[in-house]
């Protein structure tokens, strides 16, 4: 029979902090993914994705002239300030959505750009990435 070195009491913060760091991580390479992956023709796909932490936003978004004309580079910095907010004791569910009528058709390869979908490769190479 062997003994805890420690008793996992001590290391649970630690072990917590771990798997939400992971989550963190795996969110935002499935984000830069789907970014990179939507097809741009006025910029307002690419520019609806959301990131919400703990609870779905279901709104749909009205991007401005000003989110569109962001790089994918300056999106992708939003999300990451959204996931990074600290939610102490407690782990999170992280949400990535888009809410434009016209996203399923898109994710059903109804442009040429993004024949395969975004949502699903993007998700299929983040797994690849985090095995």
């Amino acid at each position: 029979m062997s003994a805890w070195s420690m008793p996992p009491e001590l290391f649970a913060d630690v072990i917590e902090e771990d798997i939400d760091n992971t989550a963190r991580g795996f969110a935002l390479t499935c984000y830069r993914n789907i970014i990179l992956a939507s097809p741009v023709d006025t910029g307002r796909f690419r520019a609806s994705h959301i990131v919400s932490v703990n609870e779905p936003y279901y709104t749909v978004t009205v991007a401005g002239s000003m989110m569109i004309d962001l790089s994918p580079e300056q999106l992708i910095e939003f999300a990451r300030r959204a996931v990074n907010v600290k939610h102490k004791g407690k782990l999170r569910s992280i949400y990535i959505q888009t809410n434009v009528p016209y996203a399923e058709a898109l994710e059903n390869g109804h442009s040429k750009q993004a024949s395969a979908g975004v949502y699903g490769p993007a998700f299929n190479a983040a797994v690849v990435k985090y095995s």
